[in-house]
C-alpha cells in the first residue's frame, strides 16, 4: 500500500501535503529502529576479539599467581596440624596412662616400625612412636609390657617431628615428667618453615600448642 492510497482510505479525501510529511517521518522513524535492532543483534552475536581474549587470560594468570600458593600453603598448614593434634592426643593418652597406672609410669618411645623403639639417641619421630606401660621401670619397651597404643606416620621427607632432647618421653606415676625437666616437640614443613607449629611440655605433664610466630622455632627449609 503506497503513501497516497493509504491516506485515502484512511480520510476518504485526498492526502495533503502535511499528512504525507508524517506518515514519511513515520516510517523513517520505523527503519531506523529496524536498523538500531539488527545492529545489537549483530553486536551480541560477535565473538571475542584477540585483545579481548589475550586480556582474559592474563587476568585469569594473576588470579592463579596469587590463590594457588595460598591453597598450597592451606593444604601444608592442615597437614601440619593434623599430626600436631595426633601427637598431641598421643602425649595426653601417656599422661593419662601414667596417672592411673599403680607405681608404673608409662613411656612414649619414637619408632619406624610399630614394634620397636628406636635407639635411645634418636630426636626424630616422624615415622611415628609407640606408647606402653613401663612395668618395671626401665625406659625399655620389653616383651611382657602393655603397649597402650602404636601411632605409624606417613613416610614424607617434607614432614618432620623432632624432640627438643634426644631420647623417650617419660611419664612418672601421677603424670608429672619423669626427670622434672619441660620439653617440646617440633613440627616443621622442610619446604616452608614459617608453618612451624610446637608442643610444649612442662614438668607437671600439662601440654599446650604453639606456632613460629616470632620465628623462634628451629626448621630449616630444604632446597625444593
Amino acid at each position: 500500500m503506497d503513501i497516497k492510497e493509504g491516506c485515502n482510505k484512511e480520510f476518504n479525501e485526498g492526502c495533503n501535503k502535511a499528512t504525507v510529511v508524517a506518515k514519511v517521518a513515520k516510517m523513517t522513524k520505523v527503519l531506523q529502529m529496524a536498523k538500531v535492532a539488527r545492529a545489537a543483534r549483530a553486536a551480541n552475536n560477535r565473538g571475542f576479539t584477540l585483545m579481548e581474549l589475550m586480556i582474559a587470560l592474563v587476568i585469569i594468570a594473576i588470579v592463579m599467581s596469587i590463590s594457588v600458593p595460598m591453597f598450597s600453603r592451606l593444604s601444608t598448614d592442615g597437614q601440619l596440624s593434623k599430626r600436631a593434634n595426633t601427637l598431641l592426643s598421643s602425649i595426653r593418652i601417656a599422661r593419662s596412662e601414667a596417672v592411673t597406672a599403680f607405681q608404673q609410669g608409662t613411656v612414649m618411645c619414637p619408632s619406624n616400625n610399630g614394634s620397636t623403639c628406636l635407639t635411645a639417641d634418636a630426636d626424630s619421630w616422624s615415622e611415628g612412636w609407640i606408647i606402653f606401660v613401663d612395668a618395671d621401670n626401665d625406659g625399655a619397651l620389653d616383651t611382657a609390657e602393655r603397649i597402650v597404643r602404636v601411632v605409624g606416620l606417613n613416610n614424607s621427607e617434607r614432614y618432620s617431628i623432632t624432640k627438643a632432647e634426644a631420647g623417650n618421653l617419660v611419664f612418672s606415676t601421677g603424670g608429672m615428667m619423669a626427670d622434672e625437666q619441660e620439653t617440646s616437640f617440633t613440627l616443621c614443613n622442610e619446604q616452608d618453615a614459617a608453618t612451624a607449629k610446637a608442643i610444649f611440655i612442662n614438668a607437671s605433664g600439662q601440654t599446650r600448642v604453639g606456632d613460629d610466630s616470632d620465628g623462634a622455632l628451629n626448621c630449616t627449609p630444604s632446597t625444593p
